[in-house]
């Protein structure tokens, strides 16, 4: 048998006869959202964005377990997340992916599980507090705000491990915008 028993890290902000999920999947989906490593904001050139480059945002969940996908997807559901649900087709087994793309969603979902994410319990600091306010605002829009926006997202980006390697930096933009 599972057992449901786990324990509530100090200090979070959690009342459990206010929320929707049965207890134990707070935790699951915290630990499974560290696992996952899947939250990215990812510059990407585009035509029709005023100066040529939007933020893609997205929290990609997979594996190889349809059951563990299911409860996130259940979760998201009672928060009202939309979320999107692919099966890869592989020779070796399908590969089960769940997404959630929309800046709003992330946003919720970030704050529902923030206090059980012990990992990447920073980059979600910075998610919420910086880069996820500041596409709301529309800082992705205008060169300047754009390029401090790109000073959270490489904060954002020293946490991941492993660290990938990317093209569009701060300075890369700096660069082609002669700031």
């Amino acid at each position: 048998m599972i057992s449901t028993d786990m324990r509530i890290p100090s200090g979070a902000d959690v009342s459990f006869d206010e929320k929707p999920c049965e207890e134990w999947m707070y935790p699951y989906v915290g630990g499974a959202f560290d696992f996952s490593r899947g939250l990215r904001f990812t510059p990407v050139k585009s035509q029709s964005s005023k100066i040529g480059y939007y933020i893609n945002s997205e929290i990609i969940f997979t594996s190889t377990k349809k059951v563990g996908i299911g409860v996130i997807d259940q979760f998201c559901e009672e928060y009202g997340v939309r979320t999107n649900f692919k099966v890869k087709e592989k020779a070796k087994g399908d590969t089960y992916e769940l997404a959630i793309a929309k800046r709003k969603d992330i946003e919720e979902f970030l704050s529902v599980i923030h206090p059980f994410v012990v990992d990447d319990a920073e980059q979600v600091q910075i998610a919420l507090e910086h880069i996820l306010p500041g596409l709301e605002r529309g800082d992705h829009q205008e060169k300047q705000s754009f390029v401090n926006l790109m000073y959270y997202i490489e904060k954002f980006r020293e946490n991941e491990v492993p660290r990938r390697k990317v093209k569009y930096t701060r300075d890369y933009f700096v660069d082609e915008w002669d700031m």
